[in-house]
């Protein structure tokens, strides 16, 4: 085959990696159809079956060296730090009875408050949250 067609072929696997991101797999295939495509250019792969058996051997090598060590990267960098609500005050929008849900403010925004106290939460008083779970803060009055 011809080196463009390697090149080409390489490409559209890293454009297709944009839109359909499925960890790198067609990432790393598109860098080994880049490089036989190089090694096709520059004479060293004449045969079809090499140029095959190159870029799917260069594709698996990659794949299992380096995919993982990318993978660790990219989610040790991408790790979402939720704030700490704990110890804070959350000031009640309305009032919401035990075991209840309800709304309340905090850090200038409407989150979902879980009244686990033995009373009812008045509207317009703070109360310390206790913990998150998910986006819901739980009240658990003193």
């Amino acid at each position: 085959m011809p080196w463009w067609i390697w090149v080409i072929g390489g490409v559209i696997s890293l454009g297709a990696e944009i839109f359909i991101p499925i960890e790198f797999y067609l990432f790393f295939l598109g860098v080994a159809g880049i490089c036989t495509g190089t090694l096709v250019y520059f004479q060293f792969l004449q045969e079809p079956w090499m140029q095959w058996t190159t870029c799917g051997v260069l594709a698996l090598v990659l794949l299992l060296s380096v995919r993982r060590r990318l993978l660790d990267y990219l989610h040790a960098n991408s790790v979402e730090r939720s704030p700490e609500f704990e110890g804070d005050l959350v000031k009640i929008i309305e009032d919401i009875p035990q075991g209840s849900t309800g709304k309340g403010e905090a850090r200038g925004t409407t989150w979902g408050v879980i009244n686990e106290s033995d009373n009812t939460l008045e509207s317009g008083k703070s109360y310390r949250v206790a913990r998150v779970e998910g986006l819901s803060l739980l009240i658990e009055e003193n």
